[in-house]
């Protein structure tokens, strides 16, 4: 069993391997236009993270202009302080050096006692 001394320790080495810098917004409504309609984003959490491709998830085929295609799946997580996230939070990658994109939160662990990390699976904006 870990102590709270190195649960922290542990909590602050998570940290220090999120290499990337992300954005995460909540859908707060929609503004509707004449014509058209724009969803309205609230950030919730902007800081480290990391965000790696994840081959263990199969995401479901898409069509995508009459061709079915597999949206990149992608393990990812952020502090444990930070904000709590939720399923269809957007994540935008705003510094990487091995990732650039927008993505769509999937599913969040919500894990046991000794949580390093808030992990969750992201696939791309398709």
């Amino acid at each position: 069993m870990l102590t709270a001394t190195e649960l922290a320790e542990a909590r602050a080495m998570q940290t220090s391997l999120m290499a990337s810098t992300l954005l995460i917004e909540r859908r707060d409504g929609v503004t509707e236009g004449d014509y058209s309609a724009t969803t309205q984003w609230t950030p919730i959490y902007q800081g480290p993270g990391r965000l790696q491709a994840d081959s263990r998830t199969k995401a479901p085929l898409v069509d995508l202009g009459g061709q079915l295609v597999r949206p990149a799946s992608y393990a990812a997580a952020i502090p444990w302080d930070a904000p709590p996230i939720a399923i269809g939070d957007r994540v935008t990658v705003t510094a990487s050096t091995t990732a650039a994109g927008s993505y769509t939160i999937q599913s969040v662990e919500h894990g046991a006692t000794f949580v390093t990390c808030r992990r969750f699976t992201a696939e791309e904006d398709t």
